[in-house]
């Protein structure tokens, strides 16, 4: 088993331990109002801890790094998770816990070895102490009734979060990967990852896309002053991501044909159909904004053959509704590539995105072969799934 997985069963454990019984994670009794899950940093930013738990009592958020050391790395393991432990608090981390195994070869009791060492070194430190016995993998839950605290973590409201902090800034990261279905689609990963491949990161070259006029006044209308390739696109900076995001979306969705509303038969308004340059994974053509009698195409047309918008409301009603599906659609793409393990902090692809690319590139399919068995491999074990 591979160093991240013990890491996630660890975490998600001692989390649950926590959820039951605060005094775990506090120096004094905590109200009701408390809550504690499971996930790990997003950022790059080292030190990383292997697992991160995130508290909140009320107003005050808590967040604790997790360092765990397996018996392979020996008994010298300890004391590096006494170091990288503190390192954790310096980088504005509330809290640490350490997770050790409950005994080595060589040495029968590490926890309470650590507990010690921070007791007489400074007693003070909010760190946490937990060993573990060998984890039931036919469990749901391996490490359930697997692990024994040796030392409270002993927060107080002097250890929560301060403002400005850089755990403040960056988003949370869930402990698996993000999916969801009907947006996590190889096809749609491997057009992201090509765009980004193809791009170079000293000399990008903004795309303007051709869009209906009545479009980029509806724009103009909602937000006087936007640039409505921005607005379109949600998304507002400069920098490689937000380039790439918008050259994607305008390249492989909001196309010239998709971005139409209707057609007219008379007097009649008709819902124009268009399809994406996205595919399914049944390798069928994405549908984006149409298609169903519940999508924004249809229930605008719907209204105006009922005569209760006019055509300028009609298109303002259509801009707003891209405008948020562009952001849902970016988090899905964005924190999917990442949590896989796609795409490096810098937006360029990752060793394994440009394996991937390479791969649906030299077989003209991302669906099956290659490109499917580094999909599900990044899946598993850079986004953690393997976990449930």
């Amino acid at each position: 088993m591979s160093h991240d997985l013990y890491a996630s069963w660890a975490t998600a454990e001692v989390s649950r331990m926590i959820r039951t019984n605060s005094n775990l994670l506090f120096s004094s009794p905590v109200n009701s109002n408390f809550s504690v899950f499971a996930n790990r940093e997003s950022g790059r930013k080292w030190p990383i801890p292997d697992g991160r738990i995130s508290s909140e009592v009320q107003s005050d958020k808590f967040e604790i790094a997790v360092e765990l050391k397996r018996t392979n790395e020996g008994l010298h393991g300890i004391l590096t998770a006494i170091g990288q432990s503190q390192a954790y608090i310096h980088k504005g981390y509330s809290g640490s816990v350490i997770i050790i195994p409950n005994a080595y070869d060589s040495y029968s009791s590490p926890g309470q070895y650590v507990s010690d060492v921070l007791d007489r070194t400074n007693p003070d430190l909010s760190i946490g102490v937990f060993t573990y016995d060998v984890p039931d993998t036919d469990n749901p839950s391996p490490f359930f009734g697997r692990i024994n605290c040796c030392r409270n973590v002993g927060l107080s409201n002097q250890k929560k979060i301060i403002s400005g902090n850089f755990l403040l800034q960056q988003k949370s990261s869930t402990q698996w990967a993000h999916v969801r279905e009907g947006s996590t689609e190889p096809h749609a990963f491997m057009k992201y990852l090509q765009t980004a491949k193809q791009r170079n990161a000293t000399a990008l070259n903004e795309f303007i896309p051709t869009l209906p006029q009545e479009l980029i006044d509806a724009v103009s209308r909602i937000k006087p002053g936007a640039n409505p390739y921005n607005y379109l696109s949600n998304a507002s900076g400069s920098s490689f991501h937000d380039i790439i995001w918008r050259r994607f979306w305008f390249e492989n969705i909001l196309t010239t044909d998709v971005s139409t509303i209707w057609g007219k038969n008379g007097n009649l308004y008709i819902a124009n159909l268009a399809y994406t340059q996205l595919k399914l994974d049944d390798g069928s053509p994405k549908i984006f904004f149409g298609g169903r009698s519940d999508s924004v195409k249809n229930k605008i047309v719907k209204k105006l053959n009922q005569g209760s918008i006019d055509e300028v409301l009609a298109w303002q009603e259509f801009a707003v509704n891209i405008h948020d599906r562009a952001h849902s659609y970016r988090e899905d793409i964005d924190s999917g590539l990442e949590h896989l393990g796609l795409i490096d902090a810098d937006g360029k692809p990752s060793e394994i995105g440009y394996q991937f690319v390479d791969a649906c590139e030299r077989s003209n399919d991302c669906f099956s072969g290659k490109p499917k068995l580094i999909l599900g491999t990044s899946l598993l074990k850079k986004g953690r799934v393997i976990s449930f």
